[in-house]
């Protein structure tokens, strides 16, 4: 009788009775991958009533423990492929002890100077869209809740790395390609499932744009030992929400590996109540509208799901290293910065205000900040990742006539589908090539303005210029000159009722 249970449990995947509804054991149809068990997981079996079958909640089969493997160190990028790397304010290096150093300025970076020292990756702010407004709310709902713990890590919006241009490479990135070895290093290095990118679909460039498909909130609790997926879906119904999760999950354990040893993870769906979910279960749903007090009784509630521990801080900052490293690379040759040393390709790490600019391109934009900030190079990558095949880019530098920098970004652009324009003579000044943009430009245009002069910027004319440019641009950024001041754009009534995204670098 004792086999003939057994052979029924592992077979045909019946489960003892079970009075309350909850069942800590494992689970035979997850084959013990199951962490927990909740109130949806034991359903009637509808022949046999006396017996229940289990049904598992899909937060139930996600949340716990991490499968750690081991990963490919961003470090064999540069060790075993030999593509050089681009420290920020640097001449590109081979030296791989430049990534360790680089994750620590990165850290630094992010770090906030307050509330304990949380790290916040937050990208440009997005539109005042429904679903942007509804991200938000849940966000801050999480804020609140962070001001007091230590070893917070924020990432809003989060799109894993790298960023890679689709048709910039350089010569080096072709023998890579063509030696099945480092092409695996390679993909294991960027993340990919190299079992996934075979012969018959060898668009690995498709596959990393799969990964970065945006998380709406991811955050790292040390604290707890908690890494947390939240997605807001304030629609009819959740969408592919549980195989985001699992996605997501697959992804953290093939990028991060043995550096999750002793997280778990812990998925959470904000919804409204109207909305029609799957196989979720209570535990995992969370109100978009809760008020603070309500937020508060379900975080009191969620925490008890998984059993708390507090991670080491080395631990913690080694992951969240990683993730901000990741998620800052650029593998490209195209700005001008590279291209005149060599015409490989290169690994750029963008410092936190190139990061905010690229992670969420905003179709009309204003940056400004100290010299040498990164602001150039910002734009010359924004226009390589925003060109299509039906967009056409132009570059306008507004600096001195004869500069080195034109020049060299002359002789840089005339083998690229991007055009670049800036004064042909000493006579010349911003407003003529303002003319000279909105007289050439199509509708569909993407147009990056640098070094433009701050006191022209202050001329109502200039201003109704660009005005009637952004009509005729599909994205129009405008670098100002990084002479030091105070007077900020962001500031100004006039600029502000053009609908510019203000960056400060």
């Amino acid at each position: 009788k004792l086999i003939l249970l057994d052979s029924l449990l592992q077979e045909k995947k019946i489960m003892p009775p079970n009075t309350n509804g909850t069942d800590s054991n494992s689970c035979p149809r997850c084959k013990g991958e199951s962490i927990r068990k909740c109130n949806i997981s034991i359903s009637k079996n509808k022949n046999k009533p006396n017996n229940k079958i289990c049904t598992c909640c899909g937060g139930c089969k996600l949340c716990g423990d991490f499968l750690c493997s081991e990963f490919a160190p961003i470090n064999d990028i540069v060790t075993i492929l030999g593509i050089s790397l681009l420290p920020f304010q640097a001449e590109p290096t081979d030296n791989p002890a430049e990534i360790d150093k680089e994750m620590e300025n990165l850290y630094t970076d992010w770090r906030c100077q307050t509330n304990n020292g949380i790290i916040e990756m937050t990208p440009a702010k997005k539109t005042g869209s429904q679903s942007s407004l509804e991200e938000e709310k849940v966000l801050q709902l999480f804020r609140n809740k962070l001001v007091d713990l230590e070893n917070v890590a924020i990432f809003p919006n989060f799109k894993p790395g790298p960023l890679i241009n689709r048709t910039a490479f350089g010569v080096n990135l072709d023998n890579i390609l063509q030696t099945p070895e480092k092409k695996e290093t390679l993909f294991r290095a960027f993340n990919l499932n190299v079992d996934e990118v075979t012969a018959s679909d060898p668009n690995w460039r498709k596959q990393i744009n799969k990964n970065r498909q945006e998380k709406d909130l991811v955050i790292i609790f040390g604290c707890f030992s908690f890494v947390l997926q939240v997605e807001t879906k304030g629609g009819r119904r959740q969408g592919n929400v549980e195989q985001q999760f699992r996605t997501f999950k697959a992804y953290l354990e093939r990028t991060h590996g043995t550096l999750l040893k002793n997280l778990k993870f812990l998925p959470v769906l904000a919804k409204h109540p109207e909305t029609q979910v799957g196989q979720l279960c209570k535990d995992y749903l969370l109100d978009i509208s809760s008020s603070a007090d309500q937020f508060g009784q379900w975080w009191k509630n969620f925490l008890h799901l998984e059993a708390q521990a507090e991670a080491s801080t080395e631990s913690f900052e080694k992951l969240v290293k990683r993730m901000l490293m990741t998620s800052s690379l650029v593998l490209t040759s195209l700005p001008q910065q590279l291209s005149q040393n060599s015409p490989d390709s290169h690994l750029i790490i963008l410092r936190k205000g190139q990061w905010r600019l690229l992670s969420a391109p905003p179709q009309f934009a204003v940056i400004q900040g100290n010299p040498t900030t990164g602001k150039s190079l910002a734009v010359e990558l924004g226009l390589a990742f925003l060109c299509t095949e039906e967009s056409c880019g132009s570059l306008v530098s507004l600096g001195e006539y004869s500069s080195v920098q034109n020049e060299i970004r002359s002789h840089h652009f005339m083998s690229t589908d991007i055009s670049f324009i800036c004064y042909q003579n000493a006579t010349q000044t911003p407003t003529d090539l303002l003319q000279i943009m909105k007289e050439t430009q199509s509708q569909d245009s993407i147009i990056c303005f640098d070094n433009f002069p701050l006191e022209d910027l202050k001329n109502p004319d200039v201003r109704n210029q660009i005005r009637d440019l952004m009509e005729k641009s599909r994205n129009l950024w405008i670098v100002v000159d990084d002479s030091p001041s105070s007077f900020d754009l962001s500031k100004d009534a006039d600029w502000k009722a053009l609908s510019f995204t203000f960056l400060q670098f």
